[in-house]
This record gives C-alpha cells, sequence and structure tokens, in this order.
C-alpha cells in the first residue's frame, strides 16, 4: 500500500467513525441499487422526478437516495442545498417522513435522503401513485391500487 492509498483509507476510516451516516452511504455504493437504494448524480431537472423517487419508497417501506452518486455507484458530488430536496419532498401526498443531510464523503458532500415507510397504503407524486419495484420507482396499476387499499383496510 502507498502512502497514498494509506491517507485516504485513514480518511474514510476517520469519516465513518465520526459520522455514522458515512456508514449508510458506504453500505449503499458497495450494494449498488435496489429496492431500497436510488443513486442521482443531481437533482433531476424536473422536480417531479425527485418527488416519484420519493413517493415510491414511502409507499414501499423506505429507502435511501444518495444524490451526488451516479447510477454505477460513482462519487460525484452534490453542490445544492439541501432547502431545495427538501421543498421536493413536500410536493409528495401526502407528505411523507423523511430526512435530508448533507454528508462529507471522498472529499466530496453527498445529500442523503432517507424515507420512511409511511402509515399511509399509497404516495403520491403528480396526482398519481407510485411503487418500488427492484430498482425502478413506477406507478401503481389500478388494479395495484386496488389491491393495496383493500389489503390496507383489510388489516389496518
Amino acid at each position: 500500500m502507498t502512502e497514498h492509498e494509506f491517507v485516504g483509507l485513514q480518511s474514510q476510516v476517520r469519516e465513518a467513525v465520526i459520522d455514522p451516516r458515512v456508514q449508510v452511504i458506504q453500505d449503499a455504493v458497495a450494494v449498488g441499487e435496489g429496492q431500497r437504494t436510488e443513486f442521482k448524480a443531481q437533482i433531476p431537472r424536473t422536480a417531479s422526478e425527485l418527488a416519484t423517487e420519493v413517493a415510491s419508497f414511502a409507499t414501499s417501506g423506505g429507502g435511501v437516495i444518495l444524490i451526488g452518486v451516479d447510477d454505477g455507484g460513482a462519487v460525484i458530488g452534490y453542490e445544492g442545498n439541501k432547502e431545495r430536496i427538501e421543498g421536493i419532498i413536500q410536493n409528495v401526498a401526502p407528505v411523507p417522513t423523511a430526512t435530508v443531510d448533507l454528508v462529507p464523503y471522498r472529499e466530496k458532500q453527498i445529500a442523503l435522503v432517507r424515507v420512511l415507510g409511511g402509515p399511509e397504503p399509497l404516495y403520491f407524486a403528480n396526482d398519481r401513485p407510485y411503487l418500488r419495484q427492484g430498482t425502478l420507482s413506477r406507478p401503481a396499476t389500478p388494479a395495484e391500487v386496488m389491491t393495496i387499499y383493500r389489503q390496507y383496510f383489510r388489516h389496518g
């Protein structure tokens, strides 16, 4: 191991020890996108695209969105502010429980958005209900909406 590699590793260890949110980011990057994880290189051009991701996670049990990480897991960094992301979350109906943190990671900043699975059966963005299916956030079909509401009222 070179001195440069050692210093880099030492920096990563220090980040993880100081801030447990770094561990969340490291785990997500190591595993990649999936049912509970979405990467965004930046905030999408249309805020509604990020709102659909948030709605789909809230409907489907929760998840993590990393803004500043590309689809391949490369850390690019996020240079915006968290208020913009929080404003986009407010466009989801009902508004889900979510936290937004700007976390220093590998000498860059990542926006860590944690969305909890909500108590409501469905969450909407742009007046459409969304689900998470694997690595995709997609609109729920009318049949899925009926099934979800039946289960909710039967068990809720």
